[in-house]
């Protein structure tokens, strides 16, 4: 039986020691899904996941192959952002002290990436050295705004918007990864109006 590990952080934006504490079973969340991926002419994938049964399908841009009849998968990343983001703010909202009652939040963001990362050729097996091995082909940075509405009768002010915004980050899995790969999402700015 494999044991699982938790490489814990107190901060998720900065380089951080890594320890070796199991997680207790009753804190492990788990995600299983069985995914098919088509042949080079059809680069079309599926995943469904067993836990909601939800099928999520992918593909690809035709000029990289695809017939363009889903979402490429650095696509989905980013809804998972937003869909993670947005659930994880609900949660922090309703838990603060006082509490915030949340009617809805609008992100607007952009992603880049170098794709030289994820295309460079030759590729060279075992050679980080080559040239696609030196540039990243994880998304690079995320910039834009999240304006987060409350309700009817409701304020929220700087400080508030402030933790909501710190605690998401903190606490939102999708974000959390992707900060720890190197992203800089610095230049995401919450607001409110």
């Amino acid at each position: 039986m494999r044991k699982l590990i938790s490489f814990c952080s107190s901060d998720a934006h900065e380089d951080h020691d890594k320890t070796t504490e199991p997680i207790p079973k009753r804190h492990l969340k788990t995600y299983t899904l069985n995914g098919i991926g088509g042949p080079s002419n059809s680069p079309k994938s599926n995943a469904k996941f067993q836990n909601s049964s939800h099928t999520i399908r992918l593909d690809l841009p035709k000029y990289m192959g695809g017939a363009d009849s889903a979402p490429q998968p650095v696509e989905h990343l980013l809804s998972a952002l937003v869909g993670c983001t947005h659930a994880t703010a609900l949660f922090v909202a309703r838990n603060m002290k006082p509490s915030i009652i949340i009617d809805r939040i609008e992100f607007e963001l952009t992603a880049t990436r170098d794709n030289r990362g994820a295309v460079k050729l030759p590729i060279v097996p075992n050679k980080m050295d080559t040239p696609a091995g030196v540039v990243p082909s994880r998304v690079q940075c995320v910039s834009g705004t999240v304006l987060v509405l409350v309700a009817d009768g409701e304020v929220i002010n700087d400080d508030q918007l402030k933790m909501l915004r710190e605690q998401t980050e903190l606490r939102c899995p999708v974000a959390n990864m992707m900060i720890s790969s190197g992203c800089d999402m610095t230049n995401v700015i919450w607001v409110t109006r």
